[in-house]
Order: C-alpha cells, then structure tokens, then sequence
C-alpha cells in the first residue's frame, strides 16, 4: 500500500481495530440513504490459524466466491456495514478446508 492510501482508510482501520493481514480498501458513503459502506482485503500472501484445529501459519485455499457482509455499530449518524470476501485455508495439519474467522464477527452472526 502507498502512504496516501493509508492516510485515506486510517481512521477506518483504527476505529474498527482492523488488524494485519486485513485491510480498509475503500468506502461508500451514501448521505441520502444515511448509509456507510467500508470494503476490507487481506494481503494475499498471508497466512491464518485453522478454524478447525487451531494450527498457526495455514496457507489460503481460495476465497468464497460471494462477499459477505456485517452490520456494524454507526459510525456518527450512517448505518454501517462492512464488506469482504472470505478466505478458506487448508490446513496441513488437519488437513481441512475452512473459511477463517475474522476479528470483527460473531459465528452465524451478520452483525458485528
């Protein structure tokens, strides 16, 4: 990432306490509808914990071929929801495949 794009997204990141290897990409604001759009990425050639055995270091599989999406708390008076498309890892020590939990989510939740 350039300096200029993470002087743009910082106050996202920090605010939402998005962490490495996740990122803020971008945001939509639309004041009619008083909603906010925030788009999250990871970097590709990261690596997470196995949500299935707990191993450390799990290499991405892919990516879940939909975007999910999460009601977040308001960020001033805008309804907001973030945006990300999931990665699975497979795990070499368990050998299974699993899409990786992220910081900002509740299993079987759409709200953060």
């Amino acid at each position: 990432m350039n300096k200029g794009f993470e002087q743009e997204y910082s106050v996202f990141q920090a605010a939402l306490k998005i962490e490495d290897p996740w990122y803020v990409t971008g945001y939509e604001l639309d004041q009619e509808e008083e909603k906010l759009h925030i788009y999250l990425d990871y970097k590709r050639n990261a690596q997470f914990i196995c949500p299935h055995c707990g191993s450390s270091h799990t290499s991405i599989y892919d990516r879940l071929p939909e975007e999910r999406t999460w009601r977040h708390m308001n960020f001033w008076q805008y309804e907001t929801h973030l945006h990300a498309e999931m990665p699975r890892v497979k795990c070499s020590l368990c050998s299974k495949i699993r899409t990786v939990v992220v910081d900002w989510s509740r299993p079987r939740s759409s709200f953060t």
